[in-house]
């Protein structure tokens, strides 16, 4: 026996044998065994003490209930059982003493939690027995079991029911406090507590629960689970006892002030534990709290969910019942496929469903097209405060689009259209006429998603283009307002996809100016699509007879500048070669146009070949010679102009396309490259070979000359200078940024003759072989090309230099223009010493 067993045994034996002179110590026995002993202080020790000697013990005896170990919690049962049954006073003690043996029945440990149920039995019973008098008549007339009672739950006996029921009323207060204490453990033995009150009270809670519901909305809040998930039974025990028409008076006033999740919480375990009859008679009331837009348009998606769930439990509980609120179950469902993430979303189209089901429609899905209208006038009344981030744009958005994903939008154009025209011609956040002009799209998408009899579709159409889609796209400034012009022509093009309603036509000469508009819009989508726009407008007014040449005339201009803005700049991925065919299929349509008989028309085709003469000018420009024979208004000299224009464009190109190659395989084959100690050593018996190789090395025979240490190059190019007879020679510095060199532009009169001088060092080794090869580009077309051979050279200290032979510069009107020069000095042995690009103009005369 260990110590503290051996204590107890001598403290029941002492009082035992001093049993008629016991109360007078028992207070100070109590005070020295309660530090070690209060577990084991429910027999003899306290109950033949008197009534002082509970209250020190209350308090410990209450933390132990805490301890970890399941035998302490244990023993604190039976000494609680044993008060509630010997204690002399324990009425009085009976709302301290039943929250603990009321706890018990929840502990983990499920033996323990089974002997505190029978002892509790227990104590039931002997209550009965001792309130027989008192309880005879309802003793007499006990009824069997509720029918509506929660499922798997043991019920107690009468007499446990009573005494709870006759002291809840001191046990709801402190309850209250203890469910927001600080404390984890507390607040979860608290909630736990909160369960068998309900269970035990039953319907005598009815006189207490404002306070204790109160208690319940902020500890269904609570971080633990375990507490979240006991209050929420509670809630649910709750209705099986109480009628919904008394919690449900108290919760929906609660709610007036403002909607917690606690509230929520609460407020569906009530319509879950409540009875399908009783709670068909507080539908209506529930719904149409629910429905209330500051309830359901709740941008949270903790906050749906929560609500979502009260409706899972009204659908679950009521079933076909719910048909009379069926309305309000979709206004208060479908926000939540609007306003929740992906979860919330799919959650609420599984509602609706259901509750489709329900109301026994086929398909299910058609439960959109019952109750959309009421929402519609919902949104319609609150037009005035929508912006972007408003819940009723959001559900406005996916109501249509549910609408015309189960092709059930046809009965509700009407009320759409009116809704989008105040949306895009009053003064609101851009984003919102984007999300119109989105969900318009849709609707006009009529390939995969019918709307309705073709008279409903056709005045929609007709609507919406004259008062929503035409506002859209009057030009104003910003790219929010680009944007909107975007969609608005988007939807525009929808509007007249085949097949297109003879209504329309009507509408064509609004729409005409301001598409034209567009053809030069800055966004490039927009110019596109205005394009495609034109194009159904033309054909539309052609299908109608109303084509005439002013219509021609006022399109025309629009439809040349379209193509030229298309192609101006081309994007970078834009591969000429590949798209040859299409680009010589433009060029030969815009040249046969150029032979117009109308000038006014004729020079608008001018300036747009002009415009993408740099896609191909050389194909432009063969196809020009080609066609010169067909054209019937050469006295114009449109032709000529085009002409001369070519001529004086250029397109450079770069200087990597230039080859040493010669044009002409000469098969000749250098000679090995050799050193200059290599070229002294050879044949060294020869004298007088030794002495022409010393005369013609020069002072690099003594040594390695090295003018430039820095550069490793053996030729470095100094200098270009264009040489003229009778006038300045013009130098370019070849030793700078030679990039920038096709900037400075030589002027050349035509037919004159000139010469090109390279200055040049040797360094190092002996040059074999040096070659001068120039290319001349016109318009990015080779018109000319020249190799030199400048010879071998030794390496010198001082600059040497070679001047080609006199050329001849080309002349006439055809020739003058820009040229492009790429320049290349290499040798035998296909080394690039300078690969440089430069340009010069021939002009008519130097003053030019």
């Amino acid at each position: 026996m260990d110590r503290s067993e051996a204590c107890r045994e001598l403290a029941v034996g002492i009082v035992k044998h001093i049993i008629n002179h016991y109360s007078l110590f028992n207070e100070d026995m109590i005070s020295y065994l309660m530090p070690v002993l209060v577990q084991r202080l429910g027999g003899d020790v306290v109950c033949h003490g008197n009534n002082k000697s509970v209250d020190p013990v209350m308090g410990p005896l209450g933390e132990r209930m805490f301890d970890q170990v399941p035998g302490v919690r244990q023993a604190i049962t039976r000494v609680v059982a044993a008060w509630l049954m010997k204690l002399p006073d324990r009425y009085s003690y009976f709302h301290r003493l039943l929250p603990l043996i009321l706890t018990s029945l929840c502990d983990e440990m499920p033996d323990l939690a089974s002997e505190a149920w029978e002892l509790w039995q227990n104590i039931g019973e002997q209550y009965l027995l001792e309130n027989e008098k008192d309880l005879k008549d309802t003793m007499d007339f006990l009824t069997q079991p509720p029918s509506h009672y929660p499922p798997e739950v043991r019920r107690p006996n009468l007499g446990c029911r009573t005494l709870v029921q006759r002291n809840a009323g001191k046990i709801i207060p402190a309850l209250a406090n203890e469910l927001g204490d600080w404390q984890v453990d507390v607040r979860l033995k608290a909630s736990q507590l909160l369960c068998q009150l309900v269970l035990n009270a039953e319907t005598h809670l009815t006189h207490h629960l404002e306070k204790l519901l109160a208690a319940m909305y902020r500890a269904v809040q609570d971080d633990d689970a375990r507490v979240v998930e006991n209050v929420e039974k509670a809630a649910k025990y709750l209705a099986h006892f109480v009628p919904p028409s008394v919690t449900l008076s108290l919760v929906l006033p609660a709610m007036e002030d403002g909607v917690t999740h606690g509230h929520l919480k609460v407020l569906a375990g009530i319509l879950w534990g409540s009875e399908k009859s009783a709670l068909f008679e507080e539908l209506e009331g529930v719904t149409n709290f629910l429905q209330r837009h500051d309830v359901c348009w709740q941008q949270s998606d903790l906050f749906q969910r929560y609500l979502q769930n009260c409706m899972l439990a009204i659908l679950s509980v009521c079933e076909e019942s719910v048909q009379p609120v069926s309305q309000q179950f979709f206004n208060v469902t479908f926000p939540g496929a609007a306003l929740g993430d992906t979860a919330v979303r799919n959650t609420a189209e599984e509602l609706l469903m259901r509750l489709g089901q329900t109301e026994g429609l086929e398909p299910p899905h058609l439960v959109y097209s019952r109750h959309a209208g009421s929402l519609f006038q919902d949104l319609q009344l609150s037009l005035d405060t929508w912006i972007f981030n408003s819940p009723q744009r959001s559900i406005f958005q996916t109501l249509v689009e549910k609408l015309v994903s189960y092709e059930t939008a046809g009965p509700y154009l009407g009320i759409i259209s009116s809704l989008m025209v105040y949306l895009t011609t009053t003064d609101k956040d851009p984003r919102v006429k984007l999300s119109v002009y989105t969900s318009l799209a849709l609707l006009l998408d009529t390939k995969n998603s019918p709307l309705g009899s073709s008279d409903e579709l056709d005045t929609f159409r007709v609507t919406v283009v004259q008062d929503v889609i035409l506002p859209g796209l009057v030009w104003q400034a910003g790219r929010t307002a680009e944007t909107v012009r975007t969609s608005a022509v988007a939807c525009l093009w929808a509007a007249l996809q085949d097949p297109v309603p003879p209504s329309m036509v009507r509408v064509t000469d609004m729409c005409l100016p301001l598409v034209l508009g567009l053809v030069e819009d800055s966004a490039r989508k927009t110019r596109l699509l205005a394009c495609r726009v034109l194009r159904a407008l033309v054909q539309l007014t052609r299908s109608s007879g109303r084509l005439n040449a002013d219509l021609i005339h006022q399109v025309f201009p629009a439809a040349v500048k379209t193509v030229v803005t298309l192609y101006t700049p081309l994007p970078p991925d834009y591969d000429v070669q590949c798209s040859s065919a299409l680009v010589d299929a433009l060029y030969t349509t815009m040249l046969v146009h150029l032979d117009d008989p109308d000038p006014i028309f004729q020079g608008i085709m001018l300036d747009a070949l002009k415009d993408v003469s740099h896609i191909h000018p050389r194909l432009l420009w063969e196809k020009l010679n080609n066609s010169l024979g067909n054209f019937r208004n050469t006295k114009d000299c449109l032709i000529f102009s085009l002409a001369q224009y070519l001529m004086a464009d250029t397109a450079a190109q770069g200087v990597e396309h230039l080859h040493i190659e010669d044009e002409v395989d000469t098969k000749y084959k250098p000679p090995p490259e050799k050193t200059i100690d290599e070229i002294l050593e050879a044949d060294k018996e020869d004298e007088s070979l030794r002495k022409y190789k010393e005369k013609l090395l020069g002072e690099a025979k003594t040594g390695n000359i090295i003018v430039e240490p820095d550069d490793p190059r053996k030729v470095i190019v100094k200098k270009l200078a264009l040489c003229v007879p009778g006038r300045p020679d013009v130098e370019l510095d070849l030793t700078g940024d030679i990039s920038q060199l096709k900037k400075q532009v030589f002027a050349i009169k035509e037919g004159v003759s000139y010469r090109i001088r390279i200055d040049f060092i040797v360094q190092r080794e002996i040059v074999h072989g040096l070659k001068y090869i120039q290319k001349t580009y016109r318009m990015g077309v080779p018109v000319d090309k020249m190799t030199h051979m400048v010879g071998s050279y030794p390496p010198k200290t001082e600059i040497q230099s070679y001047t080609t032979p006199l050329e001849d510069a080309p002349t006439g009107m055809m020739a003058r223009g820009s040229y492009t020069v790429h320049s290349l000095f290499t040798d035998d042995d296909k080394h690039e010493h300078l690969k440089w690009e430069w340009s010069f103009d021939i002009k008519k005369d130097w003053k030019d």
